[in-house]
């Protein structure tokens, strides 16, 4: 095991990990998977309380770990979070894996916490090294729903002509608002902190690849 494999799982395991964990599944579920204004109470609360564990997570001192690895780590927090939550919502709702294993629903996961976390929601992120051992098992839609013929249908090889006939390929730019990270401005917020951010959110146009457009460069880079 090398050192840094270490350390990042020490980090894991730490209490301020499942803590956070354990949150982001119940606040993906009132907030996304099953939205209602009912909840919106349990939110605040999830929120406050994932505010002041990630806030403590970050600020950890640990002799194992060292601050490359920890900037490393945090780095694409959100997506190691996204990729837990995903894993949690197959356990708990095993009746709705037709709608939880699915790319939407991971776009989804990404979205909700690269947002959360980040101040943006960050389109590029990937869930392509996120595993899913039901597909081993036999288990999940594609053994029991008959998913398998539909998977083999999209691993088949696609030309460009067939790309371009989906539609339009060029990226949109669109208008996207920069900001702090909202749970760590909800921290310092509820401590009433004298220093407090002062950086405003600035808009900027960015590009955003479609999936068109994804699969051109694909074609494209196979051809080098």
């Amino acid at each position: 095991m090398t050192d840094e494999r270490a350390e990042f799982e020490a980090l894991i395991k730490m209490d301020h990990c499942d803590a956070l964990i354990a949150d982001a599944f119940w606040y993906f579920i009132c907030a996304v998977f099953k939205a209602d204004k009912k909840y919106e109470a349990h939110n605040e609360f999830l929120l406050d309380r994932m505010a002041a564990n990630y806030v403590s997570y970050t600020l950890v001192e640990d002799p194992r770990i060292s601050y490359k690895t920890k900037q490393k780590f945090f780095w694409k927090f959100y997506n190691y979070l996204s990729q837990a939550v995903y894993h949690c919502l197959k356990t708990a709702f095993p009746k709705n894996r037709n709608k939880i294993e699915t790319n939407e629903m991971k776009r989804k996961l990404l979205n909700t916490f690269s947002e959360l976390f980040t101040g943006v929601v960050i389109h590029s992120a990937k869930y392509t090294s996120w595993t899913d051992s039901n597909k081993s098992t036999g288990q999940g839609p594609n053994a029991n729903h008959g998913g398998g013929d539909k998977d083999a249908k999209k691993n088949q090889s696609v030309s460009l002509a067939d790309v371009y006939s989906k539609g339009v390929v060029k990226s949109k730019r669109q208008k996207v608002t920069m900001k702090y990270s909202p749970l760590v401005e909800r921290y310092l917020m509820t401590h009433k902190y004298e220093t407090m951010n002062n950086v405003r959110g600035w808009k900027m146009l960015i590009t955003q690849r479609t999936e068109a457009q994804k699969e051109v460069d694909k074609k494209f880079k196979a051809y080098k």
